[in-house]
């Protein structure tokens, strides 16, 4: 934006500043010398020439007010006409302050190229004249330094203004840039507001409906038990984002102590490692620190899915296949955000008495992770209202790594984005996640360099 300002200046003509009392007042001054030299009978209007010789001298002054171009093009002219007058007029000297005036409004108006080629014609005709009429040459010397003057006190304005004009611009600038920082601030906030609220508010709300319709006490006990420590955990992540948000920390943190993944990623969130388990908040337990740390997560993680869609009356079928330890430590989070919202899917729109399939599979150059359900009938009361907020938060995740989220009814031609309610009960409904491994690729290329394939996936990771 700064550089469209000066590239303007250099190529527009500015108005005359000030507007119309600025210009106003210039055809006043004209008029107020015009009228002194009437009542000091410096001229003769009994004669034309007297009208020639009283209007001519302060034309730059009543044509300013049109145009800085018209004003600079006069004042060459009235300066041609003075010079040809006779020695003992007086055109020339009163010509001379509306010239001046007249320099200094074109060295500020005009575009660079025109000023310095007005500036050049001007003082061509100064030297011309001096060479012509030697006899004047101190009018033409005084003419010359304080032309000079009137030309520098017009650059001198000029570029005040267009600083003033780039520090405008910038101004603006940094208030678009900053109104885009809030927008995205905003965004982030409200997905993380969806992330630590959203799964434990689900899972509260649908293991409470699933209570209400046991008849067995021992498992109403452990479902709201179960309801007590998301509870607890939702009040606990929330507390941890407004930490957070007070202490304006740059970067969201990838893991925190216990296995917990950020804010919003629980210990008895659905779907974390430990959640109901012996050994859950153990030191290091599910905290990915390496490869094999993460990999070993990701396992857990998925287990816990499992173990929690199990105890809500799904029953599932968990399927992990390739080596984990492929998996890059920077894709685990997303992995680990998207396991969550997957399962808290599967509580709100999946038919308990259908089997959930749960599969993770590392590829020679992509990873899939897929959830595959059928749908609740909408009229049990099974299902839980949508945002549709999960899918674009996976979206968002998955794309910054090249991957893509694809939702839809399984054996459809085109993959839809539909929330499940709308496809009927008893629709198998699948929702996959592939994210492509670069690390891998790295590995397999310099194994085929002839590097030992554990040796080359050392160096990709360090890389």
């Amino acid at each position: 934006m700064t550089g469209g300002v000066q590239e303007q200046r250099r190529t527009l003509v500015r108005p005359v500043p000030g507007g119309w009392p600025l210009r106003g007042a210039l055809i006043g001054l004209g008029l107020a010398f015009m009228i002194s030299d009437v009542v000091t009978d410096t001229v003769d209007l009994s004669a034309p020439s007297g009208w020639f010789s009283l209007v001519i001298p302060y034309l730059p002054l009543l044509v300013l007010p049109v145009g800085i171009i018209v004003g600079a093009v006069t004042t060459l002219v009235v300066f041609v006409v003075t010079m040809s007058a006779p020695p003992d007029s007086l055109m020339l000297s009163a010509a001379v302050a509306p010239m001046l005036i007249a320099i200094g409004f074109a060295a500020y108006g005009l575009p660079r190229r025109a000023a310095l080629a007005f500036g050049g014609a001007f003082f061509a005709l100064l030297l011309a004249s001096a060479l012509l009429a030697p006899g004047r040459l101190p009018v033409f010397i005084g003419l010359t330094v304080t032309g000079s003057l009137a030309a520098s006190a017009g650059l001198a304005a000029d570029l005040f203004r267009t600083r003033s004009e780039v520090a405008t611009a910038r101004v603006a600038r940094l208030r678009e840039e900053q109104a885009q920082v809030r927008v995205e601030e905003r965004a982030r906030l409200a997905l993380e507001l969806h992330d630590v609220v959203a799964h434990d508010v689900t899972v509260i709300a649908m293991q409470a409906r699933r209570a209400e319709m046991l008849r067995d006490p021992d498992k109403s006990a452990a479902i709201l038990e179960s309801i007590g420590d998301s509870a607890s955990s939702a009040l606990q992540d929330l507390r941890r984002l407004v930490a957070l948000l007070s202490s304006d920390a740059a970067q969201e943190p990838s893991a925190l102590p216990g296995g917990r993944s950020a804010p919003g990623a629980g210990a008895s969130d659905i779907g974390e490692p430990g959640a109901g388990e012996p050994g859950a908040g153990e030191p290091g337990a599910g905290e990915p620190g390496g490869e094999a740390t993460a990999a070993e997560h990701v396992t857990a993680q998925l287990r816990s899915i499992a173990a929690d869609l199990e105890r809500a009356g799904f029953p599932v079928e968990l399927d992990i296949e390739g080596d984990l330890d492929l998996v890059p430590v920077s894709v685990w989070q997303v992995l680990s955000r998207t396991m969550r919202e997957l399962g808290t899917n599967v509580l709100k729109y999946a038919d308990p008495a259908a089997i959930v399939g749960v599969r993770l599979v590392v590829g020679e150059a992509h990873l899939e992770l897929a959830v595959e359900n059928s749908v609740a009938d909408p009229g049990s009361g099974g299902q839980a209202p949508s945002t549709r907020a999960g899918i674009a938060a996976m979206r968002a995740r998955c794309e910054v790594f090249g991957g893509r989220v694809s939702a839809g009814v399984v054996g459809a031609q085109n993959a839809s984005a539909r929330a499940p309610r709308s496809t009927g009960h008893g629709v198998r409904w699948r929702t996959s996640m592939t994210i492509p491994l670069p690390g891998r690729a790295t590995v397999e290329a310099s194994g085929a360099a002839g590097a030992p394939p554990e040796q080359a996936r050392e160096e990709s990771e360090r890389a």
